[in-house]
């Protein structure tokens, strides 16, 4: 990566829920692609802090702080509030370590490690229409002729640190707000940029007023990847306090953390637009700065070919037409002539996994395409409906259907064998990673308009959008419209005449880490100025 000479030296503490060593998704990937690329800015400084989990403290040889330790304890023992909350029994620790690109690592927790990670399966709310989705799972298990003993009363679709408003969840963030706020307050150098990413470490500001230490000046900039839940409305004991008499206004708790930042960014335009209707967003806030996201250079479909070759407008369908046939060796399919639909998201509401499976099997019964597609899926869920679905599906459409465990080798073949990545988030998506990991494999994207997909794809250059209108109803005939568009097109011969693949693979150029680091570093020098 060229270096590029900064004209001051930056001093940049990354604060993340995932740090890119754990990644469970795009805001860990955001963390460990951004932190590298910001290293080219010499003598930039980068420090990421997050949690300490179980899977970093297994893996990795960290190395305590001593030093940090004893007064990040000092500063809690001291505290009023730290007293009257669920977590003064925790004994707090610093540990570091330093990755072969440079980037400082730092992971806070305590000594007992009983609030991060917990893996009890807890009834999972992440979206505001779980009732809805799980009445659409159940009425699919039917539809696929599963016992009604069989389907599960709850929906869940993630355990540990996102197993949403549990909680267990709640204490995971807030006893991390409590241990970061405390360790960057005691470790506060000259002109340093705190860099606060997603929701989970927003309420800094708020800790720091509970701990009443006022003596550090920061600059401070905060992006939001996401919204996990849009009505965060109560204090009520989400800070760990017992006590009742909390020197706050009693309002929404982000209200005083959006406040309180010097800038504000999020990860696209369009879901910079979304951001209005939601109630965790103060009316005071009137805009976001924008920087998008990059694509992970290990979908780069360059990286099949031997160091002498390049990826041309020539020879991509030769090189996507034999990573298909390799892919379909390894899954045991045949026939690989046949479009291959490609869906790698967790199997979330927000993803629309359940919607896929639906407009797929729609497609089936009615007897359409049966001899011309191939979906195949990656899964991450061990929800038992999910499984039971997964089963019914396999045995149901064998050679039709493939789903496979998650991993990122797997992810990889898939995304660069692939003619269309599907990704029809049905509610939002405010940046969409994967759309420009598909676009550096060079698959183009059908994807629902909306949030930073909106961005990212360009209408018959690299992809399509579908849009739904009021109903579910009509957002999946949408989706079901314009996949059948899309499949017909791929029958006549459209990928090659209007280099769809090539199209692309060409926009992946768009979205590069180094882009982004630089719009965060201009961020920085306009808040240090």
């Amino acid at each position: 990566m060229r270096k590029i000479i900064a004209e001051k030296k930056l001093d940049v503490r990354l604060i993340t829920f995932e740090s890119g060593l754990d990644k469970t998704g795009g805001l860990g990937a955001f963390a460990g692609q951004i932190s590298a690329a910001l290293q080219r800015f010499t003598p930039t400084t980068v420090e990421v802090i997050a949690p300490l989990t179980p899977y970093i403290q297994k893996n990795y040889d960290l190395q305590p702080l001593a030093d940090a330790t004893s007064k990040v304890l000092r500063m809690l023992s001291n505290n009023f509030y730290w007293h009257e909350s669920k977590y003064k029994k925790e004994i707090p620790q610093v540990l570091s370590l330093m990755t072969h690109n440079g980037v400082r690592h730092t992971f806070l927790g305590t000594t007992s490690q009983m609030q991060y990670n917990s893996d009890l399966p807890v009834r999972n709310q992440y979206s505001s229409n779980v009732n809805k989705y799980s009445a659409m799972k159940k009425n699919f298990l039917a539809d696929l002729s599963v016992s009604n003993d069989l389907i599960s009363s709850n929906y869940q679709c993630r355990l540990g640190r996102y197993t949403a408003l549990s909680d267990g969840f709640i204490n995971d963030v807030m006893l991390f707000n409590w241990l970061m706020t405390s360790y960057l307050l005691v470790s506060a150098g000259e002109n340093q940029i705190l860099h606060f990413n997603e929701w989970h470490t927003a309420f800094y500001p708020i800790i720091q007023h509970l701990i009443d230490y006022k003596d550090r000046d920061f600059r401070t900039i905060f992006t939001l990847h996401n919204i996990f839940n849009p009505d965060i409305n109560d204090y009520s004991d989400f800070f760990g306090i017992r006590s009742s008499s909390l020197p706050l206004n009693r309002q929404n708790p982000l209200d005083t953390a959006f406040q309180e930042f010097n800038t504000l960014a999020t990860v696209s335009r369009g879901f910079s637009q979304e951001l209005s209707r939601f109630k965790s967003i103060p009316k005071t806030v009137k805009q976001f700065d924008v920087v998008l996201n990059g694509y992970d250079e290990m979908y780069d479909l360059q990286t099949v070919l031997p160091q002498d070759k390049v990826v041309t407008s020539e020879n991509i369908s030769a090189i996507k037409k034999d990573q298909k046939t390799k892919l379909f060796q390894e899954l045991s399919l045949t026939n690989p002539e046949r479009m291959l639909l490609s869906f790698i998201h967790r199997w979330d509401p927000q993803k629309g996994y359940l919607e896929t499976l639906k407009v797929i099997d729609q497609f089936f019964l009615d007897n359409k395409f049966t001899d011309d597609i191939v979906l195949v899926m990656t899964c991450n869920s061990d929800d038992r409906d999910d499984v039971i679905i997964r089963n019914s599906l396999l045995e149901k459409y064998p050679d039709k259907i493939a789903i496979v465990d998650y991993s990122d080798t797997i992810a990889v073949k898939i995304f660069q064998a692939s003619d269309l990545f599907l990704f029809p988030s049905p509610t939002h998506e405010p940046f969409g990673i994967q759309a420009v990991n598909s676009f550096a494999s060079g698959t183009p994207v059908l994807a629902h308009k909306t949030g930073g997909l909106v961005d990212t794809i360009n209408p018959g250059i690299n992809g399509l959008l579908f849009d739904k209108t009021e109903a579910d109803d009509n957002y999946l005939s949408a989706y079901r419209n314009k996949l059948e568009k899309m499949i017909n097109l791929f029958k006549n011969g459209a990928w090659d005449l209007f280099n769809l693949y090539w199209n692309a693979y060409k926009s992946k150029e768009d979205f590069t880490w180094e882009k982004a680091a630089q719009g965060y570093y201009d961020i920085y020098n306009q808040v240090i100025n």
